[in-house]
């Protein structure tokens, strides 16, 4: 009975135990394994979490990023382009302007110069061809007056020798004008008259014409002295 109460107890002893360590050592398993999977689970949800906010940050950075970078990018090149083709179209047109100023002001200051140049140029060469015809002529004046104020005063020279030899004649020799049949004697009046009247030295074309007729008379009464006819 004892021995039978020992090797009930054992067999109960082993299969408590048995089981016990089977429940405990199953129940220690899954809760490792389960532990194992709950922290395995863990670590790759908190990975999974960790690379999409990684993601997430990185694509947002990096879409932010490139948005700034895209629309500085942008706007800077579009100002800078605009405020260049600005600068460009207002340079351009205010040099356009300039030149095109210049070119006129310019275009105008050559035409007035060259105008006034041309003015003075034909002024100067008409006022000093004048003055040359002027001399030139008043030289020829000169000499061709030279020239009859010499003819004249020949003639007024013979005229004068001819009005004192005639008046000698007729007041030294009477007969002759009287056989002659010339003219009344020239008195000494007349023949002052005639020196004073030839003294008058004129280079009208009336005056030479009246010396020309005042010799020529002379020559006829000097003719008639002499020759009687």
């Amino acid at each position: 009975m004892y021995m039978y109460i020992y090797i009930y107890i054992c067999i109960y002893i082993y299969i408590y135990m048995y089981i016990y360590i089977y429940v405990y050592v199953y129940i220690y398993i899954c809760i490792c394994i389960y532990m194992y999977m709950y922290i395995y689970v863990y670590i790759c949800i908190c990975i999974c979490i960790y690379i999409c906010i990684y993601i997430y940050m990185y694509m947002y950075i990096y879409v932010y990023v490139y948005i700034y970078v895209y629309v500085y990018i942008y706007i800077y090149i579009y100002v800078y382009v605009y405020i260049c083709i600005y600068i460009y179209i207002v340079y351009v047109y205010i040099y356009m302007y300039i030149y095109i100023y210049v070119c006129i002001y310019m275009y105008i200051y050559v035409y007035i110069y060259i105008y006034i140049y041309i003015y003075y140029y034909m002024y100067i060469y008409i006022h000093v061809y004048t003055r040359v015809c002027i001399v030139v002529v008043n030289e020829c004046h000169c000499k061709f007056s030279s020239v009859v104020h010499f003819q004249s005063s020949m003639k007024t020279s013979s005229a004068m020798a001819l009005s004192i030899f005639r008046g000698l004649w007729g007041n030294l020799l009477p007969w002759k004008q009287m056989k002659f049949g010339a003219r009344k004697a020239i008195l000494p009046t007349r023949i002052s008259s005639d020196l004073y009247n030839h003294r008058k030295v004129n280079m009208t074309n009336s005056e030479d014409d009246d010396d020309d007729a005042k010799g020529d008379d002379i020559l006829d009464g000097f003719h008639q002295l002499i020759f009687g006819h």
